[in-house]
């Protein structure tokens, strides 16, 4: 489809929103997998749907969403490789008070070992919006990059993601050849971790994650639940957000 528009008319937060409850409803249809994004109100182990104290098999999706600008112009910057409009998100690599590149951070997460995607819509209007909601078509009609397929970055430089479709997505300053970055990529690599995953405990797991994140320059906030069994969950849900992620845990059924 081809727009007049140079930017969609919804914004990243409702786009978020549709699209993190579109995966947990697809995840609990799973037969093999189960999980819950870790929002801010979670509070209750009762929230959470699991025993924490149940050895189970682990992994963690975290997304960063993005909203893309639409580039019709022949002389746009990426517009040669493509010879056609299409849809471009920049990553930020901008130096943060705590130290961090965000980009890189997000990179360096998934050099551990776990599952970090970008996410953003291949469409522009809340029409297209409201019809993807009602239908499940959230996921399929957005892209779903890998850090690592742009790789570590300088500070304040310009890097950015730019997609047709699902299935022709490179990453700039330099484009590579196109890649795939659809919904089933990130299907596959959820499975595939849960699979190889070994049974441990949540709190076991979530120890683990939390060795993957930068400490940051302030204490955790979790400290006012400190009676809670999920207070290190919630130091993950926090050190994850200050880096722009979403987490998601799933499980092994």
């Amino acid at each position: 489809m081809s727009y007049s528009q140079r930017q969609a008319d919804f914004n990243e937060s409702t786009y978020a929103m549709y699209l993190t409850v579109e995966i947990q409803r697809w995840l609990h249809a799973q037969g093999d997998l189960d999980g819950i994004a870790l929002l801010p109100s979670l509070r209750q182990e009762a929230d959470l749907g699991y025993d924490i104290a149940i050895p189970r098999r682990w992994a963690m999706l975290y997304l960063q969403f993005k909203m893309p600008r639409y580039l019709r112009r022949s002389n746009a910057n990426e517009y040669a490789v493509f010879g056609k409009p299409y849809f471009r998100f920049a990553v930020k690599t901008d130096v943060t008070l705590n130290g961090l590149v965000q980009h890189n951070a997000l990179y360096d997460l998934e050099v551990t070992g776990a599952d970090v995607f970008y996410a953003s819509p291949c469409f522009l209007t809340s029409d297209e919006l409201a019809q993807h909601v009602s239908n499940d078509g959230l996921y399929p009609n957005s892209v779903f990059p890998r850090p690592s397929q742009l790789g570590r970055v300088l500070p304040d430089s310009q890097h950015c993601y730019a997609y047709t479709s699902t299935g022709d997505i490179r990453a700039f300053s330099e484009p590579g050849p196109p890649m795939e970055a659809s919904f089933e990529s990130v299907q596959r690599t959820m499975s595939a971790s849960v699979e190889v995953a070994e049974t441990r405990t949540l709190e076991d797991f979530v120890e683990r994650a939390l060795l993957n994140f930068p400490e940051g320059e302030s204490r955790p906030t979790y400290r006012r639940y400190t009676e809670s069994r999920l207070a290190k969950l919630q130091d993950l849900g926090i050190r994850a957000s200050k880096i722009g992620l979403l987490p998601f845990l799933i499980a092994g059924r």
